[in-house]
């Protein structure tokens, strides 16, 4: 379906494997736009993710690691901003957290 090949596409060209993090946008040809990572962008791979293990594809076992990768970046994220709101960014933990949701 196109809804399971936008998917594949966000999963194969929207995650930054490095940072572990989907990043904001990519242009129709893959190339990434704005390779920040925002909040949303972390809830779609999620629940694109989910609809695939819920599809019961071929590789349902990828789509369930995917969203658990994707579940553990949600919670970096929250602490990151936890942790900023609370007046601590100056940390060392709290700047390593925040660091992959910085434009790299």
């Amino acid at each position: 379906s196109a809804a399971a090949r936008m998917v594949r596409l966000g999963s194969d060209l929207g995650v930054d494997r490095t940072r572990e993090v989907a990043i904001y946008s990519i242009a129709a040809d893959g190339t990434p736009l704005d390779r920040t990572a925002r909040l949303w962008s972390q809830a779609e791979w999620l629940r694109g993710s989910l609809a695939m293990r819920r599809q019961g594809a071929a590789d349902a076992a990828f789509w369930g690691e995917e969203a658990l990768r994707a579940a553990a970046t949600i919670r970096r994220y929250a602490e990151a901003i936890f942790a900023t709101a609370a007046g601590i960014s100056a940390s060392d933990r709290v700047n390593a957290t925040i660091a992959p949701f910085v434009d790299a």
